[in-house]
Parts: structure tokens; sequence; C-alpha cells
């Protein structure tokens, strides 16, 4: 059976800092953010428990 290795799901906010705010409390930590200063437009975030080692 096939497993995925590496998901990744892209969400849309109109509110990005508080989107990222509530995955942050879920246990993601956040990898990237652009801009890197002020108010973000894009951040990426990773939660390591679903990472799989091949």
């Amino acid at each position: 059976m096939s497993m995925f290795r590496t998901p990744q799901v892209i969400l849309f906010s109109e509110d990005v800092s508080r989107a990222a705010e509530f995955y942050t409390g879920l246990g993601f930590t956040e990898t990237f953010r652009v801009p890197v200063d002020g108010e973000p437009i894009h951040i990426v975030q990773r939660w390591e428990s679903v990472r799989r080692d091949p």
C-alpha cells in the first residue's frame, strides 16, 4: 500500500496571522514567512508528527 511521504495542504485566509496562530496551537511550527517583518501574506508551517522517513 502506498503512503503519503510529505503531505502538503494549502489554505487561503483573509487573516494569515490568525490562521497561523490557530495552527501553532495545534502543534505546527513556522518554517517560512513573507515578508519577514510586518503583516505576513504567506506563511509555511510544518507538523513534524506527520513526517515519515523512508
